[in-house]
């Protein structure tokens, strides 16, 4: 890491990397770490295109402008943005009560999967603010946000929206990009326009105000580069894990930094971040032992200490036990809602056939079985509440000694070998599966 090297070699370090602002053909920017590959090289001093990559260097200008906010932190209790939010979209503009109308109203809305694009129904009432946010989502070029794939779509993967893979409780569609398009402009983001929409230029950062470019040239295995998005979303005040859903609809706790910025720190608030950045290089004396799979900071804290806890304004460590437990009982209902509508079905058909096969009865239980396993982000945050389970009594003694996280097809044999030495036939294990879920 750049802070265990002094002044002298951490400048060299600096000025070696000489990052700098291309422009392609459309008009549209990226920031790179040397040679405009896919376009020419633009002078744009107001711009700061350090700390685009993961592990880049923090300059001594950053880390600064960082101690001064922690210092400001440590005085007053909150932590706000180096910069004004533009009016728009600031706390008394009404915009983020209109994202919450809109989210609220999300199986009501029309959200074209493949497009992006957002329809409000003639039926469906909203405020002329939400009209005005959807418009303003539909003019984006949109098919440099919202490219499905096998993780939900970008949004979901790369920036403008939270990690990929299974985190269910987080819907994977155009209104969760629209959050985060609106948190974005909260961070005074500037538009270009082009031929198939407006794109996100740049935005500011929430420690140094410095404006940094959204997409930069990613350094890949294969060797030629490629553009990405450079901006990294976390939460401001309420870390996903202890806050839910709620949390993720909320633009007020949306914040987007340098990829630099967010790595290494598990789900932590700001002020955590900061004290575990100016530790690393230097500007405080400490230590931080993290633990990236800690819920919110929960269940294993960046120290033992009380005193550098470090949470926002209003929380303790009292809140946020409560908090966790309101979270997992969302969360065991929502597991238990999905079992219900997607494999309770299956069980039902399979006993109403007569001929329930004990590859049948396998592949029902091993369904719910992977509600419960850690690999699913329901049963990975359940296990942090006090015992609670997706499965019945019945359906864990069923898998009683099976390893849940294990590959699909290792514990779809090993539930066939379970439910075979059991001494109940197939369509038995079905049917009490069924009664026990009040089925």
């Amino acid at each position: 890491m750049i802070g265990d090297f002094n002044e002298e070699t951490k400048q060299f370090l600096q000025d070696f990397y000489d990052f700098g602002r291309c422009m392609r053909p459309d008009g549209t920017f990226y920031g790179t770490s040397g040679v405009c590959r896919k376009g020419v090289p633009v002078d744009d001093k107001e711009v700061d295109t350090s700390m685009m990559y993961r592990g880049a260097a923090l300059s001594s200008d950053d880390l600064d402008k960082m101690s001064d906010a922690f210092k400001n932190y440590m005085q007053t209790g909150e932590l706000k943005f180096p910069f004004p939010i533009p009016k728009k979209y600031d706390d008394d503009s009404g915009t983020p009560e209109a994202v919450t109308e809109l989210t609220s109203l999300r199986d009501s809305l029309k959200q074209d999967k493949k497009t992006g694009k957002i329809t409000i129904p003639p039926e469906v009432k909203v405020s002329d603010k939400a009209k005005e946010l959807v418009d303003e989502w539909n003019s984006l070029d949109l098919s440099r946000v919202y490219v499905p794939n096998n993780s939900g779509n970008k949004l979901n993967v790369n920036g403008l929206g939270v990690m990929g893979g299974p985190r269910d409780s987080v819907p994977k569609d155009a209104l969760r990009g629209l959050v985060q398009y609106v948190a974005l402009m909260r961070q005074d983001s500037k538009l270009i326009d082009t031929p198939a929409g407006k794109v996100i230029d740049t935005y500011r950062d929430p420690f140094t105000g410095k404006r940094r470019p959204f997409e930069a040239e990613m350094p890949t295995r294969k060797g030629d580069p490629k553009i990405d998005i450079a901006a990294s979303q976390d939460h401001w005040n309420r870390p996903f894990g202890i806050y839910g859903i709620n949390s993720e609809n909320d633009v007020k706790n949306t914040v987007y930094m340098p990829l630099a910025m967010n790595v290494a720190k598990g789900e932590s608030s700001p002020a955590r971040y900061l004290y575990r950045m100016l530790v690393a290089n230097g500007r405080l004396e400490g230590s931080v032992d993290a633990d990236k799979s800690a819920v919110g900071g929960f269940v294993a804290r960046f120290d033992k200490d009380t005193a550098k806890d470090f949470l926002p304004k209003g929380q303790t460590r009292e809140t946020e036990a409560k908090a966790l437990s309101e979270t997992a009982k969302w969360m065991l209902n929502k597991a238990n809602d999905d079992v219900n509508t997607k494999y309770v079905p299956s069980a039902q058909k399979a006993v109403a056939s007569g001929k329930v096969s004990l590859d049948d009865a396998a592949k029902i239980v091993k369904d719910i079985a992977k509600q419960e396993s850690k690999r699913n982000y329901f049963g990975g945050l359940l296990r942090f509440s006090g015992g609670q389970h997706v499965m019945t009594p019945f359906e864990l003694n069923l898998v009683k000694g099976v390893n849940l996280d294990t590959d699909t097809g290792t514990l779809t044999k090993a539930i066939k070998e379970k439910i075979a030495a059991s001494g109940q036939t197939p369509e038995a294990i079905l049917r009490q599966i069924l009664s026990n879920r009040g089925f």
